[in-house]
């Protein structure tokens, strides 16, 4: 099993006979920086923006999917 988010990852090896000890691991990656400033500024306002086009799909009726919650093949 493996959990993984930015900076580091956690992995459990699993057998037969239940979980096995958990590994750790952490990194660092030179001249890179947490997401901030006018990058997410502008990744939010996208993200609105296709919020807000699904909402007027569905008010129009034109998108049944969204408005029933789902998004794919049934």
């Amino acid at each position: 099993m493996v959990f993984i988010d930015g900076a580091s990852a956690r992995l459990i090896p699993l057998n037969a006979a239940g979980p096995d000890d958990e590994v750790t691991l952490e990194g660092r990656v030179e001249g890179r920086h947490r997401a901030g400033g006018w990058a997410a500024l502008a990744q939010s306002r996208y993200q609105r923006y296709i919020e807000e086009r699904c909402d007027d799909l569905v008010a129009l009726g034109r998108c049944p999917a969204l408005a029933s919650g789902t998004t794919g093949p049934a």
